[in-house]
């Protein structure tokens, strides 16, 4: 008899190791700070990073994959407590892999979900015995983020192709696309990007954007800025080159911006001001208006045109953001190139007095750079 028990143990072991199962801790065993990056806080970037070495050349996660990079010893992206059923319930096209917003998704479900159940004072963040409780839970495999499942969005194909277009949304056929014609296909088009945005950050599936959802999205679009202006801020105006803006290399920050402020309000007043008498009228702000609205639906166009990488009339969220971070950088690559023409003395940054000349350029200048 003690042979069989010692078989079917053995058995059971063998089957919870294959299958990726872990003993639930002892009571009062450490388990370490496993919210850390991939719950609280969540670390976005470093995650991202992380997902794509997992995931490999074609940035699709398989659950081979994950489970080799979770025996990884060394910062692996799918940590102890994650398997793969919890995450593959964000597969949303159900391909059997995991794309990085699908992943994020998860993640960003998984930190509400923590949240609610230990976050006691609800400032969003762990501390104390709250951390060590939801660590504690994290590990014996009580909470695993579940997709909450709205209602299916049909999206609106909007083909690109004049002919295409025409087919699609001349809808009284006379040959032409009229005004409210296309302030229909401007509507789908801005319909796209929102539902392209909730399929990025919608954590919880709920057709919105709640507060901490709205902020993810936030601090994404603002993250390559601030890193940016940072670097700016470095080059130009760390006069003592320690990598630090002290008190008064802040102050000058400041009176450049004021400056800068107040020259790109001048420029805005000059565009507009008709007549050049120095002000803005109701009449100058409608003609701008009937200007803007007659080359709208040109650039929304060539901006979807742009964002549909593949061409089918939709875009997904991995377009969009691809297309965000193209213009991110093309931006960013811009103004560098545009400060090289104020650096008089070549050294790779602009001094108060090259300064002062690019914003004396930009209070004579009627257009933006």
């Amino acid at each position: 008899m003690k042979k069989y028990v010692g078989a079917i143990v053995c058995i059971t072991l063998f089957s919870a190791t294959a299958f990726g199962a872990k003993p639930a801790p002892k009571a009062g065993a450490k388990v370490g700070d496993l919210c850390k990056g991939a719950v609280d806080p969540y670390e976005s970037g470093s995650e991202r990073d992380r997902f794509f070495k997992a995931a490999g050349v074609d940035g699709e996660l398989t659950q081979k994959e994950a489970a080799a990079n979770k025996s990884k010893k060394k910062k692996p992206f799918v940590r102890s407590f994650e398997s793969w059923k919890a995450m593959s319930a964000f597969d949303a096209d159900r391909n059997g892999t995991l794309d990085w917003f699908e992943v994020d998704r998860y993640r960003r479900q998984l930190r509400k979900q923590v949240l609610a159940a230990f976050d006691a004072n609800k400032d969003k963040k762990l501390t104390g015995k709250e951390r060590e409780k939801a660590n504690s839970a994290l590990a014996a495999g009580k909470i695993s983020a579940r997709p909450k499942r709205g209602k299916p969005t049909k999206r609106v194909v909007i083909p690109t192709t004049g002919p295409a277009m025409m087919a699609r949304f001349d809808n009284n056929k006379d040959g032409e696309i009229s005004d409210e014609e296309k302030g229909e296909i401007m509507k789908a088009m801005a319909e796209q990007e929102r539902l392209a945005v909730l399929e990025r950050y919608d954590a919880d599936g709920d057709g919105e954007l709640n507060e901490e959802e709205r902020g993810a999205l936030i601090a994404d679009r603002a993250g390559p800025w601030q890193k940016a202006i940072r670097k700016w801020h470095l080059r130009d105006f760390d006069v003592n080159d320690d990598g630090e803006i002290d008190e008064d290399e802040k102050a000058a920050v400041e009176a450049h911006r004021k400056k800068f402020t107040d020259a790109m309000k001048g420029i805005r007043t000059r565009m507009v001001d008709i007549d050049g008498d120095g002000e803005v009228s109701d009449e100058e702000k409608e003609t701008l208006k009937k200007e803007w609205e007659g080359v709208a639906f040109i650039a929304m166009t060539k901006r979807f045109t742009y964002m549909d990488a593949n061409g089918d009339g939709e875009i997904t969220a991995q377009e969009k953001q691809s297309l965000e971070e193209r213009t991110q950088s093309g931006t960013i690559r811009w103004i560098d190139r545009f400060s090289e023409k104020f650096d008089r003395d070549g050294d790779g940054r602009l001094n108060q007095r090259e300064r002062e000349t690019l914003i004396s350029g930009m209070k004579k200048s009627h257009h933006y750079y």
